[in-house]
Formats: C-alpha cells, sequence, structure tokens
C-alpha cells in the first residue's frame, strides 16, 4: 500500500459506478482505505504478491536501512529537498535528469544514540512531528516565496538560464563541501582499503556522496517482492553515482561475512 506499505489485495466493488469491477484495496481496511485501480490490459491473476506490470509502475516508497558512520551512532535516510519556482518548472518540463535530481535530494542524518541532556515533553515532541511531517511531505517542494527572496536578495541578483540548470550539476558534483574527518565504521581491513583507497581512485575526491556502505537488502529491492527472504542481509557498498548507467553492487569477500548474511 503506497499509504501505509501492507500488502494490497485485489478486490471487487460491491456498489457504485464501478460495481463488480476489480481494483487493489489495502489489507489493513478499515483502518486505510486506500485503493489503487487495475489496467484491464494487464489484470494479474491472484493476489498481491504476484509481479504484474501495473504493480511496477508505481513509485513506491523505501524504507532504506543501513550501518551508521560511525560507532554508537544512527541513521536516518530522507528524501526531499525544496527548490525555487524558477527551478521547480524546471524539474516539472523534464529539463533535468532523474538521476541529477536524486543526487541533489536524498540525503542522511547520522547523530549519536545517546540520550541529550534534556528531555522534551509531550506537547513539544507533537510539535516537532508535525514539522517535521510538514518539512518532507515530498520529494522536491517549492520553497517558502519569503525564504526565496530572502535568498536572492543574499545571494542572486539575477540568474540566467543557464546558470539556473547548471547550479542543479554544481550541487551534484560539487568537490569543496566539508568532508568529516572520522572514518567510515565498517566491518574489515579489506572493507576499509575499498573505501578509503580504491573507490577514491576510480571515482575522485567526492566518492562518499554516491556511496552507501553497509545496506540492508530490503530496501534496495522492489517493496512487492519477498522481503521476509532479506532480513537481518546486507550489501557491502552501494554504489549510485549519476553518470553511471547502471547501480553498482560490491561485495568483499572475508569473516566480517559470517555476521550479516
Amino acid at each position: 500500500c503506497p499509504k501505509c506499505g501492507l500488502p494490497m489485495i485485489q478486490r471487487t466493488a460491491k456498489r457504485g459506478p464501478n460495481a463488480g469491477g476489480k481494483f487493489y484495496g489495502c489489507s489493513n481496511y478499515p483502518k486505510c482505505k486506500e485503493t489503487l485501480p487495475i489496467d484491464s490490459r494487464n489484470t494479474p491473476q491472484g493476489n498481491y504478491g504476484q509481479e504484474n506490470k501495473y504493480m511496477k509502475q508505481i513509485d513506491f516508497p523505501h524504507s532504506l536501512i543501513a550501518k551508521p558512520r560511525f560507532k554508537d551512532y544512527q541513521v536516518r535516510f530522507i528524501e526531499t529537498v525544496a527548490v525555487s519556482k524558477d527551478l521547480l518548472e524546471k524539474i516539472t518540463a523534464g529539463e533535468i535528469e532523474k538521476e541529477y535530481l536524486k543526487a541533489f535530494s536524498q540525503w542522511r542524518l547520522d547523530f549519536p544514540i545517546k540520550a541529550s541532556d534534556f528531555e522534551l515533553n509531550e506537547q513539544q515532541c507533537q510539535i516537532i512531528a508535525i514539522l517535521e511531517k510538514i518539512l518532507t511531505r515530498g520529494k522536491i517542494l517549492l520553497s517558502s516565496p519569503k525564504l526565496e527572496e530572502d535568498f536572492k536578495k543574499l545571494f542572486v541578483k539575477e540568474l540566467e538560464e543557464e546558470q539556473l540548470l547548471s547550479s542543479v550539476e554544481n550541487i551534484v558534483f560539487n568537490k569543496d563541501y566539508k568532508k568529516n574527518k572520522q572514518r567510515q565504521w565498517l566491518d574489515s581491513t579489506e572493507e576499509t582499503i575499498f573505501y578509503e583507497e580504491i573507490l577514491l581512485k576510480f571515482l575522485g575526491e567526492n566518492y562518499k556522496k554516491y556511496v552507501l556502505p553497509q545496506a540492508n537488502i530490503s530496501g534496495l529491492v522492489p517493496p512487492y517482492s519477498n522481503l521476509k527472504s532479506f532480513i537481518n542481509q546486507r550489501v557491502d557498498f552501494c554504489i549510485f553515482h549519476p553518470r553511471l548507467d547502471e547501480k553498482i553492487i560490491v561485495e568483499i569477500d572475508g569473516e566480517q561475512h559470517k555476521n550479516h548474511t
């Protein structure tokens, strides 16, 4: 289900203009009443779980899980970015490559597991939860007009169309962003050598932006796959470079695999 993440099952409409017709309904009904239409030309035989063309066309959200960068940390993955009105028009018109959009809208937040020095009360937690939902309500969002106006006054007086498009590429491939000097928390010496030395040689100084170490397989496969078969399994490295036609998964042989496969 695109709304709650539970399996969709095939149902038959009992009333209304589509009475007798087939559709996909959430298995969590009546708590979740999300439905999806079935393309009559590609109607699948059987319930959710079987491959069909319609399901492959749906952009389901993924729950990405991976090892934190550092020991005693936790990580969250977020896909959202606020852009200016001019840039949003270019994105809507398809003038910016899809992989570039992913590269600058997908990011991670690593933070310590330890409890903070102060505690939030229930009302404060509710306010923060609402703010988070507002800020992460979509992948590509329109920035606040007031915020956009203030930023333009501070940083950009007048932006040409070519500069607008190149600004996205500059964000994606910028080599001057501040890097954390701490080493990535990995399982073995072999993985550390591959990550710190070999990838640097082939992908350049900015390579860490495009490499995801220790990602759970369940977040990499289609959401209608049998996820139970991938529980507690992960791959060593995922390489998601926007200029690569194919995504790359790398496995480093060694004793460390006994712990997570």
